[in-house]
């Protein structure tokens, strides 16, 4: 295969291990291999659900992936020029490399959500000054980094108060619940959704949520389903050993895609380190439906209520500086998780602007 094409095809595949909100890989890419020049856009048709109202989360996880192609350039030599980037689509153009190769990426192939209970143990010192240094400013935003015992219990009370509250709308969780893969068996990848086994679920709680699907919100209140979640999540944040916020400063769109480059370089940094983590984003995205949602969804999810529970959330952070909460992850101490989700064949997210290079066509079809 031509070098050039390959090296392109090889920061591709880099990109799609990035994550994506209930793995739904929003993103498409151009790749112009005259021009050694690879668009990454914005795939609007991948999440229509109210969580990721405005596309606010498909544009945090195109950043990610952005994040993955610098990196990986970065550690193969290879000069790649971020041309443009705005709120549907980036550029990145590749010089040429001199005939480098492709070394694989051993913590990107290794970052996952960890859905497990954490051990609780202390981070120590050496470890939070590598991740202090992973996470350097950028472009007006900033990573805050929690690793006191007292500030995750009071967290864990504002994230069960969030998470009831997003659970309680019915179209936020049916949509939820629908991008669970439930025909996916043990040890099994699905390219699309989540796979149960990913979920760390016992039998019963797997049942319970299946039964949720299509329930009006006044039934799982009455049972005690969302109340019993909500302790669930409560539970999860306490195992943790800290959490990591990054804050953006503005509610711009192409502010989104530098929040998940933040969010990936600091969720790298903690998968080097040994640590395991898990993304908290109920918080987010309540404020994002607030921000960006219909006037029903506005109505009904109680704008003083979750305002509340932001300021909070922000006064747990002494360093904060009034800006919004753009990404929340915990991590601590945990074995691998049970199951990991899939990614699609590279085929099925890549279009050559020009003719196709014959080349490609095993690699796409992989």
């Amino acid at each position: 295969m031509n070098g050039r094409h390959r090296e392109m095809l090889d920061l591709v595949a880099s990109a799609v291990k990035a994550p994506s909100g209930d793995n739904l890989q929003p993103w498409r890419f151009v790749l112009d291999g005259e021009a050694r020049r690879i668009e990454l856009e914005l795939d609007a048709a991948k999440d229509a659900s109210p969580m990721n109202a405005g596309q606010r989360m498909s544009r945090i996880a195109c950043g990610a992936a952005l994040e993955n192609m610098l990196r990986a350039a970065e550690r193969n030599g290879w000069c790649l020029e971020l041309e443009n980037q705005g709120a549907e689509r980036a550029c990145v153009r590749l010089e040429e490399t001199a005939g480098r190769h492709h070394v694989a990426d051993p913590v990107v192939d290794a970052r996952a959500s960890n859905r497990r209970f954490y051990e609780g143990g202390t981070v120590l010192a050496p470890t939070r000054v590598e991740l202090l240094e992973a996470s350097l400013p950028l472009a007006g935003l900033r990573t805050h980094w929690v690793f006191d015992r007292a500030t995750v219990q009071a967290w864990a009370g504002i994230e069960g108060a969030c998470f009831a509250r997003m659970y309680g709308n019915a179209s936020m969780r049916d949509a939820i619940l629908g991008n669970i893969r439930w025909n996916v068996g043990p040890g099994q990848k699905n390219p699309e959704g989540l796979s149960p086994a990913s979920l760390e679920l016992n039998a019963v709680q797997k049942t319970a949520m299946k039964m949720m699907l299509g329930k009006p919100t006044w039934l799982l209140k009455a049972g005690g389903s969302l109340m019993a979640m909500s302790a669930f999540v409560k539970k999860l944040v306490r195992s943790s050993s800290g959490f990591c916020v990054i804050e953006a400063p503005d509610a711009d769109a192409d502010t989104d895609w530098l929040v998940g480059r933040c969010a990936q370089r600091a969720w790298l940094a903690l998968t080097e380190a040994g640590l395991a983590a898990q993304p908290m984003m109920t918080l987010p995205v309540l404020e994002n439906a607030l921000c960006n949602g219909s006037e029903e969804l506005r109505q009904v999810l109680d704008a003083g209520r979750i305002e509340a529970l932001s300021s909070r959330f922000q006064a747990l952070l002494p360093e904060w500086r009034g800006g919004r909460v753009g990404f929340v992850l915990r991590f601590g101490f945990a074995p691998p998780p049970t199951g990991r989700s899939g990614r699609l064949p590279l085929g099925k997210v890549i279009a050559w602007r020009g003719a196709k290079p014959v080349e490609a066509q095993e690699t796409l079809v992989a």
